[in-house]
């Protein structure tokens, strides 16, 4: 009986094989000219709206800001420093001024 009547899985993988060899080398070349109309597609609006130079722009934007925060981080440092000794000489001014008890 297996013989004249095929399992229905043996048949389905045959048929699946077959469909494969076959179409094979026509579902690659489908799956390729999909990825290339998506490219020029994505490429044609990327232009359109600009979204590359606005990462361009973006992009030096925030090269500018790191370098300003370096820059304010240095500055705010110094000036702590500053602050600092001018803070330490008044209060030794005081307590030299004081009277002994």
């Amino acid at each position: 009986m297996n013989s004249l009547f095929p399992s229905m899985q043996d048949v389905l993988l045959k048929e699946f094989k077959n469909f494969i060899n076959s179409n094979l080398l026509e579902i690659i070349i489908f799956f390729l000219a999909l990825f290339i109309i998506w490219l020029l597609i994505r490429e044609f609006l990327t232009w359109y709206w600009k979204i590359n130079k606005i990462v361009s722009i973006l992009e030096k934007i925030e090269i500018s800001v790191d370098f300003l925060a370096n820059k304010a981080d240095q500055n705010n440092k110094s000036q702590e420093k500053d602050e600092a000794v001018f803070i330490e000489k008044p209060i030794e001014e005081i307590k030299s001024q004081e009277p002994n008890k």
